[in-house]
Formats: structure tokens, sequence, C-alpha cells
């Protein structure tokens, strides 16, 4: 597909951020975390994942694949890690990152990265997340990743594959948002049994699934132990 990605993403990702996370208090030192509206699944995707990653970054090191801005790593601002670093296509998102944590440094070392993580070495990690990457890879580029990550600790998000009238109404949304434009380049449906059987193929063999009405058609897929 001869399709310029990384100027896709130069030109998304930051409104895509500003539009779905606006209202959203990422910072978990609040108590409440009052701010997330339990009607948005991918606010709901953020706060689950920082939950589920938690009880496993004490003295670890973080590497966040599509990071972003940096929302995940806010959100676990109290979790003890050792170091973070996030890596995403999109340089202005990046550099968003690297402004705002210049000026509001958090608990533990904190590194952004501008680049195509299927072609760069990973800098030293524990544990890998990546929150709907996986969406928008070829079953090949998957597992590539799996192969690549192993044998560290792992958390993905997927879109699950299932028959439903959300996905029916997200697949022609985003067709006609941008997919008509980009050449079909939008977000896959997976089922989770062939990402499970393609993680079971690169070595691992206990993977945890989490679903929540929440998450919408979301699924988690994480082997933390």
């Amino acid at each position: 597909m001869n399709f310029d990605k990384n100027k896709f993403w130069d030109n998304k990702i930051i409104d895509w951020e500003d539009k779905r996370y606006s209202e959203f208090e990422v910072n978990s030192n609040s108590s409440s975390n009052s701010g997330l509206s339990l009607g948005s699944s991918l606010q709901f995707r953020l706060k689950k994942s920082a939950e589920i990653l938690k009880p496993y970054l004490a003295d670890k090191g973080l590497l966040e694949l599509g990071c972003g801005s940096g929302l995940l790593v806010k959100a676990l601002s109290n979790s003890k890690m050792r170091q973070y670093t996030g890596i995403d296509w999109a340089s202005p998102a990046i550099s968003k990152a690297r402004d705002e944590f210049k000026n509001n440094p958090p608990l533990s070392p904190v590194e952004f990265m501008t680049g195509n993580f299927m072609e760069m070495d990973f800098p030293d990690f524990d544990v890998v997340v990546a929150l709907g990457v996986l969406d928008w890879l070829e079953l090949e580029e998957i597992r590539f990743l799996f192969s690549n990550i192993k044998p560290k600790s792992f958390l993905f998000s997927i879109s699950e594959k299932r028959f439903s009238l959300k996905q029916w109404l997200h697949s022609i949304y985003v067709f006609f948002a941008y997919g008509w434009r980009s050449k079909g380049y939008v977000p896959r449906y997976y089922t989770v049994d062939r990402i499970v059987r393609i993680a079971n193929d690169c070595g691992y063999k206990a993977v945890k699934i989490f679903r929540d009405p929440k998450l919408s058609f979301g699924t988690f897929l994480y082997q933390l132990d």
C-alpha cells in the first residue's frame, strides 16, 4: 500500500487525543478519578490498563508502543517503576510529551522516542504495553512483535472481532472519516483466539484475557506474571 503512515499519524494523533481524553483526569493520584466518563471505552481502557499494570511495575522498566503524548505514564505516576520509555510514530505527539514532562517531571525517569518500532531495536525493558496498536498491524507484523518482545511481559489491547452494532457503526465511521482517503488504512478487528494463537506460537503459553462492557468491543490480552 503506497500510503504515508507517518504523515497520517502526524496529522491525526494530537487532535484525536484531545477529542477523546480532554475531560479525563489521567493522574492516578486523584482519589476517585472523577474525570472518567464510563461511557468512553478509550478512557476506561486507559484507566483499567494502569490498574492491571501497577502491581507488576515496582522496580521494572516499562516500554510503551504507540505512546502518543504520554497519557499512560501520567496514570502510572505512583507505580514505582524504574524507568518508562515511550515510542510513537508521530513526532508532534513525542514533542508534546517531552515538553510537558520537562515542565512536570514524574517520579520515575521517562524517555520519549520517535520511530517505527517495527524497525528499531528496543531499549532495555521488563514489561511492554500497547493500547490499540495491534489494531493497525497486519497479522505477520503482530507475529513479528511477539517474537521480538519474547520473553518479556506484555499487556496489549485489541479491537475484538464481534458481531455487534457498535462495531458495525465504528467500521462505517472510520471509513467515512478517513478510510476512503487513507487507501484502506483503518483499524482492524481480530478475534482473541487468533492473537492468542500467535502469542502461543511465540512462546507465551498463559495469556490472560480481560473483557468489560465499558471497553465496548475492546479486549486486553496480557501475560505479566
